[in-house]
């Protein structure tokens, strides 16, 4: 039997995108899907206004390029790549899906009240939810800006003691404001959420829960991404 192959854009993070490839396997177990990461790593541009055309025009590249290589089913474990993941949809002939709509048809079918570590990547997160969506708890501005100087670190040392104590102490005021499960809707805190867990907040596993929205996306020969 012809293996299914999946690509993932492995660029913005490298870990969580042997995470994830781990977990796919895991979960099919069967030996059915091989798992394809590309190798380039995503540069950030230092002008503010062109970071979301060079992200764009990035996964469009290493999409193809995954395609190229046999991909049937392209996956962008990446939050800030919503926006403009239909476009790139729209470009290839084969299913792409990003964390972020994975993680919203995850949080969408819920409905305990949810805190959302990172509000700018949020997008219509921010909305209320309709009837049967729980509600969304979001950090306060000068909060925000902590976690975003202390995501840029994180890009040079990881998740270590020294990040690991203002993300518990996000996690806190959120369960404090009555989070019952913590969103860490970037790849930077999601690589965290072991440690959090062990810490004692409930805080999702996001690349569980996206792994199996693609297995199940897979499964059902899906020509679009799930919604």
């Amino acid at each position: 039997m012809k293996k299914k192959i999946i690509g993932i854009v492995a660029g913005f993070n490298p870990k969580a995108a042997d995470m994830i490839k781990t977990l796919l396997l895991d979960r099919v177990g069967d030996g059915s899907i091989d798992v394809l990461l590309s190798q380039e790593l995503f540069r950030i541009n230092p002008d503010p206004s062109k970071r979301l055309r060079d992200r764009q025009r990035f996964v469009l590249e290493e999409t193809r390029a995954l395609i190229d290589g046999g991909a049937e089913f392209v996956l962008v474990p990446d939050f800030a790549s919503e926006p403009f993941i239909k476009s790139v949809q729209r470009q290839v002939a084969v299913a792409v899906l990003d964390i972020k709509t994975a993680m919203s048809a995850v949080m969408n079918a819920g409905t305990s009240v949810t805190g959302i570590l990172d509000k700018d990547l949020a997008g219509d997160w921010a909305d209320e939810g309709g009837e049967g969506v729980g509600r969304r708890l979001f950090l306060s501005s000068q909060d925000q800006a902590l976690l975003d100087a202390t995501r840029e670190r994180m890009r040079v040392v990881g998740v270590c003691e020294e990040t690991l104590v203002v993300l518990k102490a996000m996690c806190e005021k959120l369960t404090a404001a009555g989070a019952e499960t913590i969103m860490p809707n970037c790849s930077h805190y999601a690589n965290a959420q072991p440690a959090l867990v062990a810490a004692g907040f409930p805080v999702l596993d996001v690349y569980e829960a996206y792994a199996k929205v693609a297995i199940d996306a897979l499964s059902q020969n899906e020509r679009t991404a799930p919604r």
